[in-house]
Parts: C-alpha cells; sequence; structure tokens
C-alpha cells in the first residue's frame, strides 16, 4: 500500500522583534517587558537624532545634519528588523539602561 504522507505547512521564519510577537506571546509579562524596553530604547535614539540634527543645523551644517540622520534612520531600521547593525556600540547608552 502506497500511502501519501501529510507535511503541514511550513512554519513562518521566526522574527525576535516583529510587530505580531506580542500576539504571539501576550500571555508573557517578560516578552511585554521586552518588546516595551526595545521600543524605549528605539525612541530615545531617535529624540537625540531630532536634538543632534537641529544643533547640527542651527549652526549651519546642513549637509552634516541630513547625513546624520540618514546613517542613524539606516540603523533603526536595522535594529527594528534584526536587533543588530554595524556600529551597534555608538548607541551603547541606550542600549545598556
Amino acid at each position: 500500500m502506497n500511502q501519501r504522507k501529510r507535511y503541514a505547512a511550513p512554519t513562518p521564519p521566526f522574527q525576535p522583534w516583529h510587530p505580531n510577537q506580542f500576539r504571539r506571546c501576550s500571555r508573557s509579562l517578560a516578552c511585554f517587558n521586552l518588546i516595551v524596553a526595545r521600543q524605549s530604547i528605539l525612541q530615545g535614539i531617535e529624540e537625540e537624532l531630532e536634538e543632534r540634527c537641529l544643533e547640527l543645523t542651527t549652526q549651519g551644517k546642513a549637509l552634516e545634519a541630513s547625513r546624520l540622520r540618514q546613517r542613524t534612520e539606516n540603523d533603526v531600521l536595522l535594529l527594528r528588523m534584526v536587533d543588530t547593525c554595524r556600529g551597534i556600540e555608538n548607541y551603547s547608552r541606550h542600549l545598556s539602561r
């Protein structure tokens, strides 16, 4: 007798900071704390970016402000997606909270 094996649909790869991650582990207080901590870290980085860009712009250094904004926004995007980026040590003050 030739029986076919039934295959389950493949599960999506685990994404540590995916927006739906909270729904997957909503019963876990530890998971909630990690997500809140991550959001506050990224928010702190973005707030400092705004302050520094404003400072550079008022000094007449628009090119430096633009470059800083571009690099930092790229780093924040990578931190959201894969939890790391090149030069992550530049954000150690925010990550050590």
